[in-house]
């Protein structure tokens, strides 16, 4: 594999950039991904749900 790698000129490889604008707030223990699937099965209601994320932003 050294071969491969020393017949690679790394000057033909362009710059790759990314950005990372945050993380979602999805809880310490996942509540918020919990609560969407809970809302995606009818268990929850679409209040439930938002309450649910409300709280985690006011949280984190």
């Amino acid at each position: 594999m050294s071969s491969v790698l020393n017949s690679i000129n790394l000057n033909e490889f362009k710059q790759l950039t990314t950005a990372n604008l945050g993380f979602p707030r999805i809880g310490p223990q996942r509540e918020l991904k919990f609560a969407l699937e809970d809302f995606w099965r009818g268990r929850k209601s679409e209040a439930e749900l938002l309450a649910t994320a409300k709280a985690l932003r006011a949280q984190t």
